[in-house]
């Protein structure tokens, strides 16, 4: 089936990625659900694998992109320069780790209500990324 990705990087503790990505986990039961993470003692809860990732390494790899591409830091008010630090940090997990396509990124703080066998019909018709926003101006999340 998918693979779920959750990403959370940093000292904050994000109260709702446990209780979300169990709702997700009951919805799709067959999928994998992976959590990325900067801080693996916040998440001791998590109802899948939990990934260490270095936050300095991966902020590393982030500045030297934005450093390129600066037009993204006025993008959003500057919303996809987080979005690309987390992006880093999956690219990262997958450079070592084997998943099943189709992948889905959920923010910390998003139900997914789409079940496993909905998930084969729209994952059979999907063929390339998609990243949500409003406008040029304004991102949204996941």
């Amino acid at each position: 089936m998918a693979t779920f990705i959750y990403v959370q990087l940093g000292d904050t503790l994000c109260k709702t990625l446990v209780p979300f990505a169990q709702f997700n986990s009951e919805r799709n039961p067959s999928s994998r659900h992976i959590l990325i993470t900067s801080q693996i003692d916040h998440y001791k809860d998590f109802n899948g694998e939990v990934h260490y990732v270095d936050i300095d390494v991966i902020k590393k790899y982030a500045l030297n992109f934005i450093l390129k591409h600066y037009e993204r830091t006025k993008v959003s008010k500057g919303y996809w320069i987080y979005a690309i630090i987390r992006f880093f940090a999956i690219f990262d997990f997958l450079k070592s780790n084997e998943i099943s396509f189709p992948l889905i990124h959920l923010e910390s703080d998003v139900l997914c209500y789409i079940g496993d066998q909905e998930m084969v019909s729209i994952s059979s018709s999907l063929y390339k990324a998609g990243l949500p926003r409003l406008n040029h101006n304004e991102g949204i999340a996941s």
